[in-house]
């Protein structure tokens, strides 16, 4: 860790031990003489122990021979020529995983005591704590999906309606689902919805659809197959009742798998 760099930029990855050992020794040797940043690493390790869920570290995509080949037959895929995503560092991938997951975390601690207080209320009152009770069981399999993934995929904006917005998708290896973190998506026009879409030459498989209501928002995906036997993923703007054969041709944004 440089000393130009402030703690609270690596108090969560501290707390997912996701520092090398170097950054380690330096991050606690300044929190020893900083009382306010040992309280940050404190919250820190507090939080990711509340989460019960011990993230895998990510193995970052390695450039091979082949990826000139590779950028051309996407952009072949795309029928448009698209820049590649910038790469991003380590820790920058696993940053809005760890916000999730701690956000995460609040959400479902805030609906137990919504539970708690509604079963005194009337049989209107426990639809609506079923309801609940159903959204932590979905957020706590996300959780899991979300703090298992073994690799991390970014997607660039395609669209100028999606300018400023991007995503991360978190998977693992021969497992068909996943979990996608979109941010600063701006919400679809009226009747019109977001679908993840999965793809490789020949083949366009559709999955989940949403609406985005969040700054920073998860969505669980489910492929047909395990997601790396895909080689793209895009999310793309369709009908509010989703496509189930084709994708539009309104790509909003783009990776590969």
């Amino acid at each position: 860790m440089k000393e130009t760099i402030h703690i609270d930029d690596e108090a969560a990855a501290y707390a997912l031990h996701a520092l090398p050992d170097s950054d380690v020794t330096a991050v606690e040797a300044h929190a020893k003489h900083c009382p306010p940043c040992q309280q940050k690493l404190n919250d820190s390790v507090e939080t990711a122990q509340l989460l019960a869920l011990a993230a895998v570290a990510q193995q970052p995509p390695g450039w091979c021979k082949s990826s000139l080949l590779q950028r051309i037959e996407r952009e072949s895929f795309l029928t448009r020529p698209a820049r590649s995503p910038q790469s991003r560092t380590r820790l920058a991938s696993w940053m809005p995983m760890v916000a999730v997951l701690a956000l995460f975390s609040l959400w479902n601690m805030r609906m137990q005591s919504e539970v708690n207080a509604s079963r005194a209320e009337a049989a209107a009152a426990q639809r609506s704590s079923t309801t609940i009770q159903a959204t932590m069981r979905q957020n706590a399999m996300t959780m899991a999906m979300l703090a298992q993934s073994q690799a991390t995929r970014p997607l660039s904006a395609k669209s100028p309606a999606a300018q400023g917005a991007e995503a991360w998708m978190h998977m693992t290896n021969g497992q068909s689902g996943g979990v996608i973190i979109v941010k600063n998506l701006p919400a679809p026009p009226p009747g019109k919805v977001y679908q993840i879409w999965v793809a490789r030459e020949g083949v366009k498989e559709p999955c989940e659809s949403f609406i985005s209501v969040e700054p920073m928002q998860p969505v669980a995906v489910h492929a047909p197959q395990a997601l790396d036997s895909y080689k793209w993923i895009m999310i793309t703007l369709e009908d509010s009742s989703g496509s189930h054969a084709q994708p539009s041709d309104q790509t909003i944004l783009f990776g590969d798998l």
